[in-house]
């Protein structure tokens, strides 16, 4: 997702799925890449974590809404804005 091929990140995410990855995990690690994203489409956090629970919650769909976020979180616009620390 990094890299904005979202081809690349579906590729990867199928792989986790078919290896038996705990779809929750998957979960998570969108939401990190979703901060990547930032500023630049503060849109992408909610949508990771409406993903997030729908992996944790309906078992069903886990694989469309993750392969959906997976995509938007690949082609949103990156924030190169860094984060201040106190």
């Amino acid at each position: 997702m990094r890299g904005s091929d979202p081809d690349a990140a579906l590729l990867l995410a199928r792989n986790e799925f078919h290896a038996g990855e705990d779809p929750r995990f998957i979960a998570r690690r969108i939401m990190i890449c979703a901060q990547d994203v930032g500023l630049a489409d503060p849109d992408g956090a909610v949508l990771a974590n409406a993903a997030f629970q729908t992996a944790e919650f309906v078992a069903g769909r886990r694989r469309g809404s993750m392969a959906e976020i997976t995509i938007y979180i690949a082609t949103a616009n990156k924030s190169n804005r860094r984060h201040r620390r106190d």
